[in-house]
């Protein structure tokens, strides 16, 4: 499989050519957090392939598990983590979608541990990194709190030392260093991987109105560092040393959230309207998916027993089940009476049909 990697001078971007191996079993996981789920969608050229799959789990054991999830990345345990902002809790989901618990703090929920939370991310020994926001008054606020592999309580990795992290919205692990954005702050600092604060990564004009408010962040094959920058309303790509090499804005787009970039060479984009595929040329190739709170983009790899095409199909399955369903219960309902009709509506038995019908309506979860 051949790619197209581009090289930016200035604004200027010229293909180059490049061997890349084809990614059969890993998918992409967005978060849409106005419906509290998490899709899926094609790492090869953003194609959306499941809407569900993550499905909302609603309220377990009397905690509602999702409230705005932002952020779900692979927990490299055969798991599925994702951070919950409002929830304040990292929650674990297997690849079924099946809701497993709360995997941060030892499986508590506590706000002066966590609370206003955005990226995650993972370092080589498999500890998790959360960004904490957190109440002034919190201990662990302004800070990247960090849970062992079993998502025990470890420390403040990162905080608020010379000036650094002042509301992180994301933490990015790179071979030989690890990256902060913060909403309160013009610049991207660095730490070694031990935790070192060792100096600001990248710098932003500080004489915008509304500020830059950098979210997400991620690393290209090349080695190039992609930068979503909310308020600023454009995606701007560094290199490996923070030297600015290129900046996105095809003018119909704003407010970026998320980027990735596809095997194909585009940039896949989220924004306060949707998901989108992009070349580096500010032409919009397609809208792959339309709503207004999707989130950051993870790259996982799914396990041998769940292909990226099983995926799809178990998508288009459990769509064909809804419908099915749905139109013997619509059919069902013509036969009633008006009163009939009226009751239904109420969600009143009125008829063995009509029972029937509402139980195939009211049955718990199609997936």
């Amino acid at each position: 499989m051949r790619r197209i990697n581009r090289l930016w001078t200035g604004l200027i971007c010229v293909p180059l050519l490049a061997t890349s191996p084809a990614f059969a079993d890993d998918v992409l996981l967005i978060p849409e957090s106005d419906t509290d789920r998490i899709m899926a969608f094609d790492p090869a050229d953003g194609t959306l392939l499941d809407p569900d799959f993550i499905p909302d789990p609603g309220v377990v054991s009397g905690f509602d598990v999702f409230d705005r999830p932002m952020n779900a990345i692979d927990s490299g345990n055969g798991t599925v983590l994702v951070a919950d902002q409002f929830r304040d809790v990292v929650v674990e989901f297997d690849f079924d979608g099946n809701y497993l618990g709360i995997f941060s703090n030892g499986g508590v929920r506590d706000t002066a541990v966590l609370d206003n939370i955005r990226g995650i991310s993972l370092r080589p020994n498999g500890d998790l990194l959360v960004c904490n926001s957190g109440p002034s008054f919190n201990g662990t606020a302004n800070s990247i709190v960090r849970f062992d592999s079993a998502g025990t309580l470890v420390d403040s990795f990162l905080f608020e030392r010379y000036g650094g992290i002042d509301g992180p919205f994301d933490v990015l692990v790179l071979s030989d260093k690890i990256l902060v954005a913060s909403d309160g702050r013009n610049f991207v600092s660095q730490y070694d991987l031990s935790g070192k604060f060792t100096g600001i990564f990248l710098r932003f004009a500080s004489d915008q109105t509304l500020g830059v408010f950098p979210q997400q962040m991620a690393e290209t094959p090349s080695g190039n560092i992609l930068v979503a920058l909310f308020s600023l309303g454009v995606v701007r790509e560094y290199t490996s040393t923070g030297t600015l090499i290129g900046q996105f804005d095809p003018g119909t787009l704003s407010l970026y959230r998320g980027v990735h970039e596809l095997d194909n060479g585009n940039l896949l984009l989220t924004t306060s309207t949707g998901v989108f595929e992009a070349n580096r040329f500010n032409i919009v190739i397609n809208t792959e998916a339309s709503a207004s709170g999707f989130r950051y983009i993870e790259r996982i790899t799914l396990p041998p027993n769940l292909t990226k095409s099983a995926v799809a199909e178990r998508a288009k399955k459990r769509t064909e089940v809804f419908l099915k369903h749905n139109m013997k219960a619509d059919a069902i309902v013509k036969t009633l009476s008006t009163k009939e009709r009226i009751r239904h509506e109420k969600g009143q038995t009125v008829s063995s049909a009509s029972n029937e019908m509402t139980k195939k309506r009211t049955k718990g979860g199609l997936r």
